[in-house]
């Protein structure tokens, strides 16, 4: 979650922090009596006798069993803290032979860099400064400057655990070597029942860290379920807004995870003894006088029963059994995975220091393998000049197209060089060429040619179109300057030349250019399954960081392009 996305969550349970009603008594105090739970509950001393009837029932989970490492994750801490030549890190290359999986928590998605996200056609990052969230960006940034193979599982964050699990298993088994996971707040969740409910899967994960995860539930949880019929409507619109429901709210709450940790303790416990497993959990007092964490409100309210949390989870909730557990003092529960104005923490650090207590605790060190570059999918060499959103476009192996067509977002002065050492022979930008554009094209000796397209959806201006404008055609294939693209693309690499296309981001645009020759190459003069084709095309769209919710009308008239394909294909197979 970023700092809007917590704001929104704070509004929802800013109306669930209410004094307990008497109903939900009868529900809480049944919590300590769950039998055979791991977790044991003890009473908290009320703040004053009005308050006593009403927060006694409010149980504080004690510290689940394991193997307490905080001492030698500071130490290691300090040490890693200290060689701050990162690119440096030699060690972690034991770790290139593995797939890095990171599963993110609770409502998250607006939060995540497009770029950071595994699908089977590949991964990409975005480059520093870019405009895109910024959830895991540091960790993973660092990982594939390193050369290692990390990115974000793509879950459905709002949703509950055994939906999410399905979409863990999956990326697991589309993995094409051994995975370490890392998860944060639900995700751990999410990450567990996979493992719980696919004990197979058990011998490809070697590694497992999970960053401020719920295991034992959240009072916070437990009380926007106790008043989910009286939230605010804001704080309900807010909820539904940001993809959320109370379902899902109920795998966080305490009441379902001490009955789920009380079910499953076997299998947690043949988890946590066949994979290295680090749980870290992290709490945050008060500072008087400043807005010292943007869960401030839920902080001060737990603190006030005597639980010390991380503004949403306890610190107990957060150590998982027979794990090797961390417990730090002076963290929120967004610091360890993304920038926040406080507290100041260095995530990079944090990452470092946990990796190197995987290989200490039982990770072997496995070297990485020699990978083909993906072609349909995002590119990462670990190369400075690298275009956010590298890749390389996916063209049928015997079309007519004989040339390699790369695509990605508008080059940097560094960019040009990177391209001409990679064989490009040609450059066709469909956003506007700029003097210094022009310049780098002349002293590369790479052909540039500039076909201006408007980035405005139809369905944006109320059906507007503006087909008789050079620039505009926002319809794309009645766009002048889209067909003079995509004609220029085709026709270099017809000849066998090399191509890169790009508009700014290149995500949207040039997605649909890059659509646009992917169709040609598997549809023009030869028989094809139009669902399979069409799914390609728009899972790789998605790969890539097209924006639906801005381009819907180009999403349907590219999706035109295949199903209508008879209508389509005079100007795709000119």
């Amino acid at each position: 979650m970023d700092s809007k996305i917590s704001l929104g969550l704070m509004l929802v349970l800013a109306a669930s922090a209410l004094p307990l009603r008497a109903a939900q008594t009868d529900t809480l105090a049944a919590l300590s009596g769950q039998a055979g739970a791991e977790a044991a509950v003890h009473a908290l001393p009320p703040a004053s006798a009005p308050e006593a009837a009403a927060l006694s029932p409010y149980k504080e989970i004690t510290r689940a069993p394991g193997t307490d490492i905080t001492a030698r994750y500071k130490a290691v801490l300090a040490t890693v803290a200290a060689a701050r030549d990162r690119a440096g890190d030699v060690k972690y290359k034991q770790l290139a032979g593995y797939r890095i999986l990171f599963v993110p928590g609770f409502m998250t998605d607006p939060s995540i860099n497009p770029g950071l996200v595994y699908k089977s056609a590949g991964s990409g990052v975005a480059p520093e400064g870019t405009f895109m969230p910024t959830y895991f960006y540091e960790q993973i940034k660092w990982l594939r400057a390193n050369g290692l193979d990390a990115g974000i599982v793509k879950i459905e964050s709002e949703a509950g655990i055994k939906y999410n699990a399905n979409l863990i298993e999956a990326a697991i088994q589309l993995s094409p070597a051994p995975v370490i996971i890392i998860s944060h707040s639900k995700g751990g969740l999410d990450t567990l029942e996979t493992l719980v409910r696919r004990p197979y899967l058990r011998n490809k994960v070697k590694g497992l860290v999970s960053i401020q995860t719920p295991y034992f539930g959240t009072p916070i949880a437990d009380m926007v379920l106790s008043h989910q019929h009286s939230l605010s409507p804001m704080s309900a619109l807010v909820l539904k807004l940001m993809g959320g429901s109370i379902q899902s709210v109920n795998d966080l709450s305490v009441k379902s995870r001490l009955a789920y940790q009380a079910e499953n303790a076997e299998a947690i416990a043949a988890i946590t003894a066949a994979i290295p497993t680090i749980s870290f959990g992290a709490w945050k007092n008060e500072e008087k006088g400043v807005m010292d964490t943007n869960f401030e409100t839920t902080r001060d309210l737990m603190l006030g029963w005597g639980i010390k949390s991380d503004g949403l989870v306890p610190v107990n909730s957060e150590l998982l059994q027979g794990a090797n557990q961390i417990a730090l003092e002076g963290l929120d529960h967004l610091a360890t995975v993304l920038e926040v104005k406080k507290p100041a923490f260095d995530r990079v650090d944090f990452l470092r220091t946990l990796l190197t207590l995987l290989l200490e605790n039982g990770v072997p060190a496995l070297e990485a393998a020699p990978k083909p570059e993906p072609v349909g999918g995002l590119i990462h060499t670990g190369d400075k000049a690298e275009p956010m959103h590298f890749g390389r476009v996916n063209i049928a192996n015997d079309s007519d197209l004989r040339g390699i067509a790369y695509r990605g977002g508008n080059p940097s002065p560094e960019t040009y060089q990177f391209l001409k050492d990679r064989g490009v022979d040609t450059i066709i930008n469909i956003r506007n060429m700029t003097k210094p554009n022009w310049k780098k094209c002349e002293e590369t000796g790479i052909k540039c040619e500039n076909y201006p397209v408007w980035a405005l959806d139809p369905g944006i201006l109320g059906g507007v179109t503006y087909a008789d404008r050079d620039l505009g055609g926002i319809v794309l294939h009645e766009n002048k300057n889209f067909l003079k693209a995509f004609g220029a693309a085709v026709a270099e690499l017809q000849a066998g030349r090399n191509i890169y296309i790009h508009c700014q981001g290149g995500t949207d645009r040039t997605g649909a250019l890059a659509t646009a020759l992917t169709v040609r190459s598997y549809a023009c003069g030869r028989n094809f399954d139009s669902h399979e084709l069409k799914n390609t095309v728009l899972e790789t769209l998605h790969d890539f960081g097209f924006w639906t919710y801005v381009f819907p009308s180009w999403k349907t008239e590219i999706r035109g392009w295949i199903d209508n394909f008879d209508q389509n294909k005079e100007w795709l197979c000119k």
